[in-house]
């Protein structure tokens, strides 16, 4: 699914400043884990949303210390641009060996080379990738996505606001009420520093990743290697943020590019089988981009309120 046409002020990554006493108010479940560099310091995400059907406000968590993994051979393949933003993007792929026999007839030539990143639509990918690479067009400096290259980037989206003005969401709010601003409008209003004006298209100023954190074990009887995380980053590939809690595993997504806000639900091996299935418990949770991408919003309105 695709972000395409569906689809902070500056304090977004500055520590948020709460208080253990302020979280016990708001009935908030948070723990400590290792995470980089002071695990004492961050914040993560409860494991599960209160019961209530108020929703429950957490804080997305910085990544979690993984050894690095045995990927194989690796590679860099050429660098993807894309208009708006700053940097660069270095994809590093997997440099696959080859037994066989060479042809004569040069056969081999006419081949196309596999796409380990590829533009489904403007600013949103499919992937296979071990990481990232962030090159500053201007700055010349170079950062990597994840320290180290054991993950596997399986898609890489950019929440974006179509500002055209035959754009039919903007229509069809206009003509349900006159004093309602338009899409553009509201856009404009609501825009933080991060964001980039590409045409008539307005980037958020951040990325967001479908992160496979596991290796492959070939195991039959668990499917939890398989599963994938979500992380956030901005437009440099710096401030990296892990949406999804430990021990929850993404599923699905929605972007609402009129409310900039950006759901999806996780699942988590609630029974106990080591397969992450329909016998499994569903998960939900929004983030605001118009407020603080950094703050994720659990929810369930299945239950009626106590």
């Amino acid at each position: 699914m695709s972000f395409v046409n569906q689809w902070r002020d500056a304090n977004f990554f500055r520590p948020l400043h709460i208080t253990m006493s302020t979280l016990s108010a708001m009935g908030l479940g948070l723990g400590l884990t290792a995470c980089q560099p002071t695990p004492e310091t961050n914040n993560l995400a409860s494991a599960a949303p209160s019961p209530s059907n108020v929703p429950e406000v957490i804080i997305a968590q910085t990544p979690a210390s993984i050894p690095p993994a045995t990927v194989g051979l690796k590679r860099m393949d050429f660098p993807v641009y894309l208009a708006g933003v700053p940097n660069l993007l270095h994809p590093i792929i997997p440099s696959v060996p080859i037994n066989r026999k060479y042809d004569s007839d040069g056969s081999d030539a006419k081949k196309s080379p596999v796409s380990y990143f590829q533009e489904v639509a403007p600013y949103d990918f499919q992937s296979s990738v071990y990481n990232i690479v962030f090159e500053g067009l201007k700055t010349g400096q170079v950062h990597r996505l994840f320290p180290q290259d054991n993950f596997v980037i399986r898609a890489v989206h950019t929440p974006l606001v179509d500002l055209s003005p035959d754009d039919k969401t903007a229509q069809k709010k206009a003509a349900i009420t006159q004093t309602a601003p338009t899409q553009p409008q509201a856009a404009k209003e609501a825009t933080s520093p991060l964001a980039v004006k590409v045409g008539n298209t307005l980037l958020l100023g951040y990325f967001i990743y479908e992160v496979k954190e596991i290796a492959d074990d070939d195991d039959n009887k668990t499917n939890l290697d398989q599963q994938l995380t979500l992380y956030l980053s901005d437009l440099n590939g710096k401030n990296l943020l892990k949406l999804t809690p430990n021990n929850q595993y993404f599923k699905h997504y929605k972007w609402l590019p009129e409310t900039k806000r950006f759901y999806f639900s996780t699942q988590a091996d609630t029974n106990g089988d080591r397969v992450i299935d329909e016998n499994d418990k569903y998960f939900y949770y929004f983030i605001d981009f118009a407020k603080n991408a950094q703050i994720v919003t659990a929810y369930d309105f299945s239950k009626p309120k106590a």
